[in-house]
């Protein structure tokens, strides 16, 4: 089976109807469907490509889907649940844990120690250090006097 390195956004996505077929199109059910379709698509063997262009700007806003970090793991979750005995789902699971405790770290401590804790010892590295470090000593503002 071919591995997916890359995850490419829904904006820019292009996949052929023959591969969405034979992977069963999007589930619906899960709310990030561009890494589920992905997934799916590398799992039935078709190679996945990415342009190294920038092809659309993304907008960043409190409000993004990629800010809401609990419902977006879960979704990630969901859809790398079927790839469980691979060997490398738990490294998998740990980038998504990582990129959900970016911002755990700043809008809930105690998950974010929770998250951090479910990484398995050998699969701990570089990133999850940075996170560790940023629950452990976390920014603060400095205000200038009046």
């Amino acid at each position: 089976m071919t591995s997916c390195a890359a995850v490419i956004g829904a904006p820019t996505a292009l996949y052929r109807m023959s591969a969405l077929r034979e992977a069963g199109f999007y589930d619906p059910r899960l709310r990030v469907q561009d890494f589920q379709i992905t997934l799916r698509i590398a799992h039935r063997g078709y190679e996945i490509h990415e342009l190294p262009i920038c092809v659309t700007w993304y907008r960043r806003h409190p409000n993004n889907l990629s800010r809401k970090y609990r419902l977006m793991l879960e979704a990630d979750l969901q859809a790398i649940e079927p790839y469980r005995d691979y060997p490398a789902y738990e490294s998998a699971r740990t980038v998504l844990v990582h990129k959900a405790l970016k911002y755990a770290v700043i809008e809930d401590r105690k998950e974010a120690w929770q998250l951090l804790r479910s990484i398995p010892w050998r699969h701990l590295n570089k990133t999850s250090f940075k996170r560790f470090k940023r629950l452990l000593l976390p920014r603060f503002t400095i205000r200038s006097r009046p």
